[in-house]
């Protein structure tokens, strides 16, 4: 008999089993068994797959219904124990229903093929890192592998340049069932070439698909196949269609393009897809003339039932955007197409594309009834860096989560919460995010439900988070990277203080945050950069957060202070080359920390460095040992009501948490 485990969240059913099989009721039916199997881990199924022998089959079959390789070992140990099953006339292999090899997983020495032949019920294939020319081959064909399966997902490692995607439709035309088909490309490898005329010979066989995932190159020749496009067969079954048509470029080779008819072709193969996402980035293509978009357009007009149903709209294109803009104004607003998430990306190497302004307010306001999510990364905002707020024009209570990256943008952080009164999630990377004089001392007439915040890349200010923590008690997560924050510094402490006391945080992720005065000039050589992260011994209740402002206005070295050290961080910069100049983060020991925090209880204002503790100076080889000699500058300290846990370093630019 098994042992129950007290402690498992399954020991329930473990213990219906044992006392079952202990009244002398073994015979329990084996469509009992499948669904209790399902519920079991898989060591509680292994022992109750050697409970009895009526027990062993179903409980056997659900062990056997998920299959993960990792070594050459383990694939020899499984062709082997399949044969050895067959001598018993119970082929294990039969109940194998999904097979997952690693992309890491080098199995050179035992052929893919070979395994494949055991199993004819498969209705999942992770293939891993394949030549999908090496699987399909003369011998395999016949495999009824290739007539079960439901889901093929693989990772192309044929390094070649561009070539037609015969081969591939060969391949994967023959899984007649197929319904999901998702195909990567190595690094550096360049895309499998699909016309319209492939995907119309891949729908013809494989009816059943409804998502499509596919690192390809779409031909952007349309000479031949545009006048037939209104006469395509539809898709109806496809609901998911990714491509992403991004092709690495080699300095010999520039001959990737986008042609924006492919939307146009989309719109009449797929008239049901709820999901399309398109990255046409690293593209070759030259800004698209006045007469071009009109006949474009047209063309799109004359399919008014095209996207009805597209909630989910993804496309990335990092030269000339303007180029593509058309496709949201002309096409999905016209059409009044019902999006719920809208991603648009336009950034060019790491940085803006100038070429064309995209207006936040107008995307708000046109897709005000369905609009829950919107990520905006890599345009522009204003012509004008002048005055570069963002004034959003009403009300928004869809939306959930906004992310909006770029330049020439600054955002009213109180104006955006009474405007976007669901919001869950905001990411920020811009000028600044901004709180007006005037609503600072104003209490809100109601809180709000913000989680995750991200900024990234822009300035704020200690007043900012103060605001924050106030108005967003429901804040979860907190990431802030290459940050600027201004604000008073004390000259009796030397420290910039932020203090967010109704703040408790699950995660707080911190990298690269320096200070500096309200009125100082942005001087990298000026920046404080040194952070102190604390949070409260005790949750602050709001009649008492007064009083305790008052005592340690009157005496910031009281011991009246009630938070404890979290960990001290440093940003430090250095220079790759001559030229290019990187920055890092650096979390101080508990030694290290320790002085830090002795040398601000002492602190004397002074203009220059100091020696280290060794005597010795900084060393250029290890810039992150410079935090010592730059405590003269002060510090900022983030005082927070908790913070469950924390990472420093490694931050990224804010995107979609859900992709």
């Amino acid at each position: 008999m098994f042992n129950v485990r007290n402690n498992n969240k399954n020991s329930v059913f473990l213990v219906a089993l044992e006392a079952w099989f202990a009244f002398g009721s073994s015979n329990i039916p084996n469509e009992i068994l499948t669904k209790i199997a399902d519920y079991l881990s898989t060591k509680d199924r292994l022992s109750c797959a050697l409970t009895c022998k009526e027990w062993r089959y179903p409980f056997q079959r659900v062990l056997w219904r998920n299959i993960r390789i990792t070594t050459i070992e383990a694939a020899k140990r499984l062709v082997a124990t399949i044969q050895e099953s067959q001598r018993e006339s119970i082929s294990l292999g039969l109940s194998v229903q999904s097979l997952n090899i690693p992309i890491y997983c080098n199995m050179e020495g035992v052929q893919d093929t070979d395994i494949l032949m055991y199993l004819p019920n498969l209705r999942h294939l992770d293939l891993g890192n394949v030549s999908y020319v090496d699987i399909y081959t003369k011998t395999t064909r016949s495999y009824s592998v290739w007539k079960s399966l439901e889901s093929l997902k693989f990772v192309s490692n044929k390094r070649e340049w561009i070539r037609p995607g015969k081969n591939l439709l060969e391949f994967v035309n023959t899984c007649c069932r197929l319904q999901e088909l998702e195909i990567s490309a190595s690094p550096f490898n360049h895309r499998i070439e699909f016309s319209v005329n492939d995907f119309d010979v891949m729908h013809q066989n494989l009816r059943q698909l409804s998502s499509i995932k596919v690192d390809m190159y779409l031909n952007p020749d349309f000479s031949s196949a545009l006048g037939k496009i209104p006469d395509t067969r539809p898709a109806f079954g496809v609901k998911s269609l990714n491509i992403n048509s991004k092709k690495y470029v080699s300095r010999y080779e520039y001959t990737n393009q986008w042609n924006p008819l492919w939307l146009y072709y989309f719109g009449y193969k797929y008239p049901n897809v709820h999901t399309l996402k398109i990255d046409a980035t690293e593209t070759c293509h030259n800004p698209i003339t006045s007469d071009q978009k009109q006949k474009i357009i047209s063309l799109f007009q004359s399919n008014p039932n095209a996207f009805k149903h597209l909630e989910t709209f993804h496309f990335a294109n990092d030269r000339y955007f303007e180029s593509s803009d058309f496709f949201l104004w002309d096409v999905l607003w016209a059409l009044r197409v019902p999006l719920k998430h809208l991603d648009l990306d336009a950034t060019v190497n790491q940085g803006a594309d100038h070429s064309h302004t995209m207006d936040i307010d107008r995307i708000l306001q046109s897709f005000s009834r369905t609009l829950e999510t919107l990520s905006l990364k890599g345009f522009i905002y204003f012509e004008s860096s002048l005055n570069p707020k963002l004034r959003l024009s009403s009300y928004y209570p869809l939306l959930t989560y906004l992310c909006i990256s770029g330049h020439i943008v600054s955002i009213d952080l109180d104006d955006l919460l009474d405007r976007c009164v669901a919001l869950k999630q905001l990411g920020f990377s811009g000028e600044e995010l901004f709180v007006t004089p005037r609503t600072i001392d104003n209490k809100p007439k109601q809180h709000h439900a913000l989680q995750i915040l991200t900024l990234f890349e822009c300035t704020t200010s200690a007043k900012v988070f103060r605001r924050l923590s106030f108005r967003c008690r429901k804040l979860r997560y907190m990431a802030l990277g290459s940050l600027w924050i201004t604000g008073s510094i004390s000259k009796k402490t030397g420290r910039l203080f932020i203090d967010m006391p109704y703040t408790l945080l699950q995660d707080l992720h911190i990298d690269q945050v320096q200070y500096i005065t309200s009125n100082q000039e942005f001087d990298i050589t000026k920046a404080i950069n040194m952070t102190h992260l604390t949070q409260l011994y005790d949750p602050i209740l709001a009649d008492e957060l007064n009083e305790r402002k008052r005592k340690e206005a009157a005496d910031p070295k009281a011991p009246t202070m009630i938070s404890h050290t979290i960990c001290w961080v440093y940003t430090y910069g250095y220079f790759v080359t001559s030229r290019y100049h990187r920055q890092g983060t650096y979390e101080l020991l508990e030694e290290e920390g320790d002085y830090a925090q002795q040398y601000f209880q002492d602190f004397k204002p002074k203009k220059t460095g100091i020696k280290l503790r060794d005597g010795s100076y900084f060393d250029e080889d290890e810039p992150e040992t410079f935090w010592e000699y730059e405590l003269f500058k002060g510090y900022g300290e983030f005082r927070f009501g908790k913070v469950a846990d924390y990472i420093t370093g490694g931050i990224y630019p804010p995107g979609n948490y859900d992709d």
